[in-house]
């Protein structure tokens, strides 16, 4: 049995109970009742057979004066009263209601409540409804409590997602049925759907709860998409997209880049500061939003500023819309709003892939130097890391334009287009009033009121395992070149210098030896020593070779010790001169 079964019975078994207590007077009181009501019947007979009887007209109200009646009357009546003012005081604090128009609805529920026949009794949490079974279904006046970060959409239980369209059988019905004397026959009128936020949300007979929205930020992200590059290589990566329904839009700046033509009108790259602002890039605006942009472009005014204390803007308009334009996927099937901007985010990604080479995802001279130094002065980024960045701000840019989104027409006080890498100052610039644009486009999802907060994608990688393999052993036999080459060059700098050195060991050298060679004549041992001092020297301030030390002490043995071995025969008397720098 359900708890308002339960409520019910206990609610209308205490009189019963408590009768029992005073079952005499309860008894007498109700044979009071059936005299009473016999009595009345015969004055009423008697009154319509035109016979007066006073003593039946004295006896009915010497009934109702009775003790036991009275008894019952009052009893009845004091629990009737007290019943419903328990009722009314505790529906003051069953639900947090303020206004005189919400404690009685609340009464209203409450009474439905106790009597069983009450709509459904729900709340909203994070956009997620918690009821009980088949509360759903029922039509009759019921009660949602919401959260700050949701909300609910109502409708009559006849209306459809056609804005409330009567059927054929309701349109020829009001319309066939004749008027009564002196009333117009009544119209059918379609009853409008209505959104409610956060707080106590009470529904009327007939409607039900169509829909529930989260207002917080949404994230979704797709599976690895198969897209195409300009090359025809499959690659694969992930979509992600952020969005919300009760954030403010994000104004960007447009403005036109080298000519005054539609197609010239972009959202413009900026770096501000507080004088100037620089032009860094642009996105293609579609030419309808241009046009609608120029038009509805007019002289600046102040904003009101908004609410800070409001976690999550509550807007009527963008829930509808989001609820009831509903989008198709690429099948042809009608989607929830929370899944068009993933489907119009593949469109868009695919789209860019297919204009990009599929080598500039991995193309960057890792050994160049002077790549090196361009890499350093972009905060440590390789060119691909650069490219990516670009691309992703791009894909950004173009997503948010499908959604909900604030331009704001500038140029310069004369009239000139601007130009990439252009730096303006502030005070040459005139700025229009942000234009917010609504208006329903094939494949853009702002009709339905999303505002995109961010939209990116992953890493970008081949989809068939043998063109990764053919694409890294490209790449490697490329680096492996690069380095092949570099390594040449490193030799031969290297050569080139040990050769340099070596040419000035062996200057030095020999003038070192031709000096003592050239002085006054000392004894071997001593010419001997003076000979390795020199060369000690000579080898500690050079760079030598161990093979060119050993060619030049083998020379100086071979000179030194010549008189010695020409004494002994073992050597020809005249050897030949030395070397010293061979």
């Amino acid at each position: 049995m359900n708890i308002y079964r339960a409520l019910w019975v206990q609610l209308y078994l205490v009189p019963i109970v408590t009768a029992a207590f005073f079952y005499d007077k309860v008894w007498a009181g109700l044979k009071g009742l059936f005299s009473f009501v016999i009595s009345f019947i015969q004055f009423i007979t008697f009154l319509i057979l035109h016979i007066p009887n006073t003593q039946t007209l004295g006896g009915v109200f010497s009934i109702l004066i009775d003790k036991s009646v009275l008894f019952l009357f009052l009893g009845g009546l004091a629990y009737f009263l007290l019943y419903k003012l328990s009722l009314l005081i505790v529906a003051q604090f069953v639900l947090p209601v303020t206004e005189w128009t919400e404690r009685k609805k609340a009464y209203d529920r409450l009474v439905f409540y106790a009597r069983g026949i009450h709509g459904p009794a729900i709340f909203v949490k994070g956009g997620v409804k918690i009821s009980r079974e088949h509360e759903l279904e029922s039509s009759k006046p019921g009660v949602a409590l919401v959260d700050l970060s949701s909300a609910v959409v109502l409708v009559q239980h006849d209306d459809v997602k056609s804005m409330s369209l009567p059927s054929e059988d309701e349109w020829e019905a009001s319309h066939s049925k004749p008027a009564k004397k002196g009333k117009a026959a009544t119209p059918y009128e379609p009853k409008e759907p209505e959104a409610k936020g956060p707080g106590v949300v009470f529904t009327e007979k007939g409607q039900k709860i169509d829909d529930v929205v989260d207002l917080r930020k949404q994230t979704r992200t797709t599976d690895f998409l198969e897209v195409y590059t300009r090359n025809g290589i499959k690659v694969k990566s992930k979509v992600t997209v952020v969005f919300s329904l009760s954030d403010a839009p994000e104004k960007v700046l447009v403005g036109y880049v080298g000519g005054k033509n539609l197609t010239d009108l972009k959202i413009l790259k900026v770096s501000e500061t507080d004088t100037e602002l620089k032009i860094n890039g642009g996105v293609s605006v579609d030419v309808d939003d241009a046009i609608d942009i120029l038009r509805a472009s007019l002289p600046l005014f102040d904003d009101s500023p908004s609410n800070p204390f409001i976690p999550y803007k509550f807007d009527e308009d963008r829930v509808l819309r989001a609820v009831f334009n509903q989008a198709r996927d690429r099948d042809g099937k009608l989607i929830p709003w929370h899944r068009a901007p993933l489907e119009s985010s593949t469109d868009i990604f695919r789209k860019m892939m297919s204009d990009v080479p599929y080598d500039r995802f991995f193309s960057g001279d890792l050994l160049n130097l002077t790549r090196r130094e361009e890499v350093e002065d972009k905060n440590d980024k390789t060119p691909v890391q650069v490219f990516l960045a670009g691309l992703k701000e791009d894909f950004a840019l173009k997503v948010k334009a499908r959604g909900l989104m604030t331009f704001q027409f500038i140029e310069h006080l004369n009239g000139d287009p601007f130009s990439f890498d252009q730096v303006v100052r502030l005070d040459s610039l005139r700025r229009q009033t942000p234009v917010t644009l609504t208006r329903e486009k094939f494949n853009f999802f702002r009709h339905m009121g999303i505002v995109v907060k961010s939209a990116t994608f992953g890493d970008v990688l081949a989809a068939s395992p043998e063109i990764q393999e053919r694409m890294l052993l490209a790449w490697k036999a490329k680096k492996e070149r690069e380095i092949s080459v570099s390594n040449a060059v490193f030799e031969l700098d290297a050569i080139r210098v040990r050769n340099r050195n070596r040419a000035l060991v062996q200057e030095e050298t020999t003038h070192l030896l031709s000096g003592i060679f050239q002085s006054t004549p000392h004894f071997d041992e001593a010419l001997a020593l003076r000979v390795l001092q020199a060369l000690e020297t000579s080898v500690a301030d050079s760079d030598m070779s161990s093979a060119d030390l050993h060619e030049i002490l083998k020379n100086i043995h071979d000179w030194l010790l010549a008189d010695q071995q020409d004494d002994k025969g073992g050597s020809p008397k005249n050897p030949p001169p030395p070397n010293p720098g061979s």
